[in-house]
């Protein structure tokens, strides 16, 4: 199925540059493996056969043992470069990390073009990872010079890493395109990869246009085996439920939740099993089950109970907390309400990043006070609005509190300039103006 190019060089050919390159003559090779001069250079000129014993001598005098020379070890290289980019894809990072080191020789053969770029591409994927992105620039830019004449595994990676580094970069659109063409090469080949359809809706998302982000991770959902990862079908699922979730497609929210509880309680998956809770208590706060949604949150709160505190799990905990303050004050539970914010208050203290949604549901239980609705209109709605996606829910609850408060209070013109928000906030949802959106752990950290 995958389009490689064979060697263009025979096995003398590369003998010969492997020797120049490490400063060998004809005579040290000969000597060494006990051939004469004359074979060594038949050899290399493609005038003499090579058998197994001698071509393992050469190898081991040249010290590169582990370097493929013929087709067929050529072939298993490359079969064993996929399954190392399989076990990178799929986060087994130590035993990524020993089949890499036992790749590593791949680096020293100059005359294996092909197989050396695909080589840095496929460690590419871990450099993303690292978040070294001048490296990864680095080869990209090798493969982008050759990507006219390369085969087709060069051609996706290219674009696969590509989208992914421009994207890091907030370039959304050029991310978009280069899924875009990596996918294409996919199809053609009809190849499956459930994680780069994935990946071309997370672009839609980074770009707002969730319609069409949801009509690739339905695909991915189409797509999806029972052998597959099942961490990966849960991405599948939590990225399709948030989006059913975030157009009002609440009923096919919690169908698709309510499967990915069930299956991660099967496999005693807690963290899959608590974001799922979570989610399901966005859904049930959404259809104004109050009460349901606050069981939900409470569920899903066990899972941090004797967790160590880490940024990305705190980041969690209290958007949590924060969704549990909304379905609380919409039950009139103002002392649980005070509680909850004060536990919230506590884990966000010091990292403004986490303070302003805090802040901002708190606030929105106070309108009455004037600091409090200065606050939500200067800091927290601006705040809501440059996170994208993740926040557009809160940005959505705040403004449909403040224009009630201002129309109820007869404040027209600030209930209007509030309305005027709202319908810009719902063009980007639609249109995709500005949004963003920081991948799979978007989905904790919103509020309502």
């Amino acid at each position: 199925m995958r389009n490689t190019v064979s060697s263009a060089l025979s096995i003398g050919e590369k003998i010969k540059q492997v020797r120049t390159a490490k400063g060998f003559s004809q005579e040290n090779l000969a000597n060494a493996i006990g051939r004469s001069i004359t074979f060594i250079s038949r050899l290399e000129n493609n005038d003499a056969e090579v058998d197994n014993k001698t071509l393992d001598a050469i190898k081991e005098y040249m010290e590169i043992e582990n370097a493929p020379l013929l087709e067929l070890e050529l072939e298993l290289y490359r079969n064993r470069l996929w399954a190392w980019n399989e076990l990178l894809y799929t986060g087994r990072w130590s035993d990524a990390e020993a089949l890499q080191e036992e790749l590593s020789p791949i680096l020293n053969l100059h005359y294996e073009h092909e197989l050396v770029m695909l080589y840095k591409l496929i460690l590419s994927r871990k450099l993303l990872h690292q978040t070294d992105y001048s490296t990864v620039e680095e080869y990209l830019c090798e493969a982008e010079a050759i990507l006219e004449e390369t085969s087709v595994d060069i051609r996706f990676l290219y674009h696969r890493h590509k989208s992914v580094l421009v994207g890091v970069r907030g370039d959304h659109v050029n991310s978009l395109n280069h899924a875009l063409k990596a996918l294409e090469i996919n199809d053609e080949h009809q190849r499956q990869d459930i994680r780069l359809v994935c990946h071309v809706g997370r672009c839609y998302i980074n770009m707002g246009q969730l319609i069409n982000a949801l009509q690739y991770l339905e695909r991915a959902r189409r797509e999806c085996t029972p052998d597959l990862p099942q961490q990966l079908i849960y991405m599948v699922d939590t990225m399709t439920s948030d989006i059913y979730l975030h157009i009002g497609e609440l009923d096919k929210a919690k169908k698709v939740l309510d499967m990915t509880i069930v299956r991660a309680k099967g496999l005693n998956d807690k963290l899959t099993v608590s974001m799922a809770q979570y989610m399901m208590g966005l859904v049930c706060y959404r259809m104004g089950s109050f009460k349901e949604c606050v069981e939900f949150y409470d569920e899903a709160l066990t899972f941090f109970e004797g967790i160590p505190d880490a940024i990305g799990i705190r980041t969690n905990h209290i958007g949590i907390l924060v969704s549990k303050c909304y379905g609380l004050f919409a039950l009139k539970d103002y002392a649980g309400f005070d509680d909850v914010i004060n536990q919230a208050r506590t884990l966000a203290e010091g990292d403004e990043r986490l303070i302003i949604p805090v802040e901002g549901v708190r606030h929105l239980a106070n309108l009455n006070d004037s600091n409090s609705t200065n606050y939500l209109e200067s800091v927290a709605i601006p705040y809501y609005r440059a996170n994208g996606t993740r926040f557009i829910m809160a940005a959505l609850d705040t403004c449909t509190a403040l224009e009630a408060y201002y129309r109820k209070k007869r404040a027209t013109k600030k209930a209007d300039a509030i309305a005027i928000i709202m319908r810009d906030i719902y063009e980007e949802m639609i249109f995709g103006r500005g949004n963003s959106y920081e991948g799979h752990s978007g989905v904790w950290v919103k509020g309502r």
